[in-house]
């Protein structure tokens, strides 16, 4: 029992200071650290394979996050909302969307997180990928999830690019009706673009003199 209790605590310690390097924008520390951990076979945890891929997307190191995904699978956390979630975001910010669809495919327990993670890619595509967005949105209510403020932020931005306004008009009534957003800066900001760029000019005023 004692030796289980110093082994827990090793392990929370060598996190926290993979945390304290990640917080501190020490992202080159905490793949050093990542690699140590590694090497010993030593707490190798979903939570430092998190952060070690949020510093792989600081730093733009595609290949070495590549390594963590390899990672993940043999230690079979590929599966963890969190980690998922990171490799979504890691493979969308190269516009590897395939690969980020194939992590989030093989997420067995999705959550409100690992659904947004997987909406934002899509929305922040540059091309008619955006539609996957309001797919994966409409799969999420299905499964009896609501979306947030994050979510409805990155259909709107979807929507702007589509120039859908209908479905634009859809999300802010929805907003609305739950009370989403309201005096949120980005919330109201991203709004406001979605109607300017879909045609809605008369909204985007009615918005500009609230």
């Amino acid at each position: 029992m004692k030796s289980r209790c110093l082994f827990d605590g090793i392990i929370n310690e060598n996190l926290s200071i993979l945390v304290g390097y990640f917080r501190s924008g020490l992202y080159g520390e905490v793949l050093h650290r990542y690699l140590g951990l590694k090497h010993w076979k030593f707490g190798l945890s979903g939570s430092a394979i998190t952060f070690c891929l949020k510093s792989c997307v600081a730093l733009g190191s595609l290949e070495f996050g590549r390594g963590v995904h390899v990672d993940s699978l043999k230690v079979n956390l590929n599966s963890d909302c969190f980690v998922g979630s990171s490799l979504i975001r890691l493979y969308s910010e190269y516009g590897k969307l395939e690969d980020a669809y194939k992590v989030f495919d093989e997420i067995t327990k999705k959550d409100l997180v690992a659904y947004t993670s997987m909406i934002t890619a899509y929305a922040h595509s540059g091309n008619s990928c955006a539609y996957g967005a309001f797919r994966i949105a409409c799969t999420m209510q299905e499964q009896g999830l609501h979306p947030n403020r994050v979510t409805l932020v990155s259909l709107l931005q979807a929507a702007a690019k589509l120039g859908l306004l209908q479905e634009g008009s859809a999300i802010h009534g929805y907003a609305v009706r739950r009370g989403i957003g309201l005096f949120d800066e980005i919330f109201e900001t991203t709004l406001l673009d979605m109607y300017h760029k879909c045609g809605g000019v008369g909204m985007a005023a009615t918005l500009l003199a609230r």
